[in-house]
């Protein structure tokens, strides 16, 4: 009985998170996701797309490979998105 309470409340809660999600699109697309992942997004997939990007823009990722187009953002940017977003995805 409790398991379903927990359930229920946790699938309002994802609910209202969609619905936030959607003013925080820049910062998905920072990490390089969209508005179409955001149902599947939890803590475990947000930080995947954070290690992903960070990679890309750390200068030692490309040693000795020929220098990439320039990247959108700096890790600062993607870290404050990360912490944003972070902070929105519950359960």
């Amino acid at each position: 009985m409790l398991a379903e309470a927990d359930e229920e409340e946790c699938a309002l809660e994802r609910q209202v998170v969609l619905e936030r999600l959607t003013y925080f699109e820049p910062e998905l697309t920072l990490l390089g996701l969209s508005l179409d992942d955001a149902p599947d997004l939890d803590e475990k997939s947000l930080r995947k797309a954070f290690y992903a990007r960070s990679r890309a823009l750390h200068p030692d990722a490309a040693v000795g490979a020929a220098p990439a187009a320039e990247p959108e953002g700096d890790i600062t940017e993607v870290n404050k998105a990360y912490e944003t977003l972070r902070k929105l995805v519950v359960c």
